[in-house]
């Protein structure tokens, strides 16, 4: 019965994983301590506790965990499922290394690669599994992934890039494409594809950016669709200009005349203006 009790643990520990990283690390508003450690992966992904912490932590959970069951169950079963889910939960840590270090080495690898990054920058609240999808097809937090799924550029692993181009390598072409961080314009904010998942992740509101009429027209051109904000008549003010505000702006035709002495251009139109001026109020003075 070892051996059925060890097969329990681990089935159970792949329900803990979609629980704890769920529930505990997702849960809106958490700030429990694997919440806020969690935070920290999602914000920097090449972040992971180390080994060290994560012994620390098992190790007592597991000789409690032994020492409840074992009465009802005897040492033999006990140990069978304690063994299970602490060995399991040490292949989860394992894995979850191996997704953001190092490149995938066969299907399963590539899924988990495929699965995991979506669940980063895409859905933070789906795709939870990471060793396996079972739960989330369970409770209905699945997504199936469409290829190329993107990274942001900032949060690229390094196994994933071409040394010598720094691209996607030839490899993971078909599979991942890198999110470039891209300017509203100007001294704009940039808000990049990561930046919006962390966010999100966060509980925070990620506010509409407005798009300036000139960066609009270049993004239309290049073929994506922009909507058109409308603004209502009674909200744009109407501009009424004095007369007198306007004759103060006139340049007298004696003034024209000194300009043009001391080497300055003056536009032909503003000096008619001047001359049309001058005589207007010749014509006045008679």
């Amino acid at each position: 019965m070892f051996l059925g009790w060890f097969a329990l643990g681990v089935a159970l520990w792949t329900l803990l994983e979609w629980f704890i990283h769920g529930r505990l690390g997702h849960r809106r508003g958490a700030r429990n301590r694997f919440a806020v450690e969690h935070a920290k992966h999602h914000a920097t992904p090449r972040y992971i506790a180390g080994w060290t912490l994560k012994f620390l932590i098992v190790t007592p959970v597991a000789l409690v965990l032994w020492a409840l069951v074992t009465p009802v169950l005897g040492r033999p079963d006990a140990a069978g499922l304690v063994a299970g889910l602490t060995l399991m939960y040490l292949y989860y840590e394992l894995v979850h290394r191996l997704i953001h270090r190092r490149p995938p080495r066969s299907r399963y690898g590539r899924w988990l690669r495929i699965h995991h990054v979506h669940h980063h920058f895409h859905g933070p609240r789906t795709n939870l599994g990471v060793t396996s999808p079972i739960w989330d097809r369970v409770f209905g937090t699945y997504v199936r992934v469409e290829l190329p799924v993107s990274i942001p550029e900032r949060h690229v692993p390094d196994w994933l890039l071409d040394p010598a181009t720094g691209d996607v390598a030839a490899a993971f072409a078909g599979t991942y494409v890198i999110s470039r961080r891209r300017s509203t314009g100007g001294s704009g904010t940039r808000v990049s594809e990561g930046r919006l998942s962390e966010d999100r992740f966060s509980g925070a509101r990620v506010p509409e950016v407005r798009v300036s009429e000139a960066r609009a027209s270049e993004v239309r051109a290049a073929g994506a669709q922009v909507p058109e904000v409308r603004v209502p008549e009674a909200q744009v003010p109407e501009t009424r200009v004095s007369e007198a505000r306007v004759l103060e702006t006139r340049v007298s035709e004696a003034q024209v005349s000194e300009a043009r002495a001391s080497g300055v251009q003056v536009p032909e139109a503003r000096a008619s203006e001047a001359r049309a001026s001058g005589e207007s109020r010749r014509g006045t003075g008679r």
